[in-house]
């Protein structure tokens, strides 16, 4: 029941494969766009030692409830991986590379990490986005299925599931249905990880390695207006005014009502096209 783990350092989105389920190797190879020298052997010859920890030391004999609760146990309390929360995540907890080398990370690289282990045990396991945050579900039956938080590794009942909804999105409990509980494809698990890669850059003033990611979910979604007035923005933070112009205008002109396009408005006063630098 063990999973290899090979992939290559792609050079562009092109080699991603979107019609499969996310995995770790494909977290992997989004990580290799930021960081080139990233050392696949390491990385993979890593979770195969952790792969092979879990097959010795939990019964696949066990109920699928009993194999859970031990790969939880080892996970978090063996193996020692911890998360970051949001507030307090650097952009190295959403590299896979490097929450593989510290044990440390954000939800959906440990969501991806724990699937991963536990599918070599026979679970059933994916990740959910859930507004504002990332869930692991197993399913146990066509009609059943637990959730679990990769940041802790602690079993959500669904009142617990309704009341960080709630938490999270300022919404009513009762508007939270099973159609948010679906498993993610890939295309969502990038888009939520580079989304997360972007913020924490953003935070930690490294322009370049934001755009980067900005120039990705651009990519991933090109008519996403907000996407593309991030983008603007570090575009601004770089010097680069004629790509900043562009994107601003485009989110103007997506998003006319938005109390944010009439704070561009006033800031495109200030864009002079003429002045751009290079990097």
């Amino acid at each position: 029941m063990s999973q290899s783990l090979a992939f290559e350092v792609p050079v562009s989105l092109l080699h991603f494969e979107f019609d499969q389920p996310p995995t770790l190797a494909s977290a992997l190879r989004l990580a290799g766009l930021f960081d080139p020298g990233i050392d696949p052997d390491y990385c993979s010859g890593q979770v195969a030692e952790w792969t092979d920890y879990c097959q010795r030391h939990i019964d696949p004999c066990l109920s699928l409830q009993a194999r859970l609760n031990a790969l939880r146990q080892v996970f978090y309390r063996h193996l020692g991986v911890t998360g970051q929360g949001s507030h307090l995540m650097s952009s190295k907890a959403a590299m896979m590379h490097q929450v593989i080398a510290y044990r440390t990370g954000g939800a959906v690289c440990l969501g991806l990490l724990f699937c991963h282990l536990g599918r070599g045990l026979g679970l059933d396991l994916s990740g959910v986005i859930f507004p504002g945050h990332y869930l692991i579900r197993h399913r146990i039956s066509p009609s059943r299925s637990d959730f679990i938080d990769p940041l802790t590794g602690e079993q959500l009942s669904w009142t617990m599931l309704a009341n960080l909804y709630e938490s999270l999105t300022g919404e009513s409990q009762d508007s939270l249905g099973e159609v948010m509980l679906q498993p993610a494809d890939t295309r969502q698990t990038l888009i939520r990880l580079l989304q997360n890669i972007k913020a924490a850059c953003m935070a930690e003033q490294q322009p370049e390695q934001a755009l980067t990611a900005c120039d990705l979910l651009v990519q991933l979604c090109p008519e996403d207006p907000y996407e593309r007035r991030d983008r603007g923005f570090v575009y601004q933070q770089l010097d680069c005014y004629r790509g900043a112009l562009a994107d601003y205008r485009y989110y103007i002109r997506q998003c006319p009502q938005d109390p944010a396009a009439h704070l561009l408005k006033m800031r495109l006063r200030h864009v002079s096209p003429q002045e751009d630098v290079l990097h």
